[in-house]
């Protein structure tokens, strides 16, 4: 009996499969330190109401408002319901940053000299 040939059902290599396509959402979180008594920090992302989360550190609360962002948003996109876009004013990120410095510079510093941080 002669032999046929099947038709491989592989696709091509060169051909593209059909991928989802995804949309990337900016949002800018407020990191807040907890209550005096407690350590840590919550975050709160003010274009997604109803958004926070919470962590020990910062990069911890960095990492958590990433998944706490994508699981709102795809709440959102399941129920239906619009996402909130942020307006894009400009890409200012705006942070405080606490340095503590030995009580012998802050003596060494004049009060008198508003903006002088360090003398010798």
């Amino acid at each position: 009996m002669p032999q046929t040939k099947r038709r491989s059902t592989a696709r091509p290599a060169n051909r593209r499969s059909k991928s989802k396509r995804t949309k990337t959402y900016t949002y800018t979180i407020k990191i807040h330190p907890v209550d005096s008594d407690e350590m840590g920090f919550w975050v709160e992302v003010p274009a997604l109401p109803g958004c926070f989360t919470q962590g020990e550190t910062i990069e911890e609360c960095l990492e958590r408002a990433h998944e706490a962002i994508a699981g709102h948003v795809q709440s959102l996109v399941e129920l239906n319901q619009p996402v909130p876009e942020e307006t894009k004013e400009d890409d200012a990120v705006i942070s405080k940053v606490r340095v503590n410095l030995p009580m012998s510079v802050g003596a060494a510093c004049p009060r008198s000299q508003p903006g002088v941080w360090w003398q010798r």
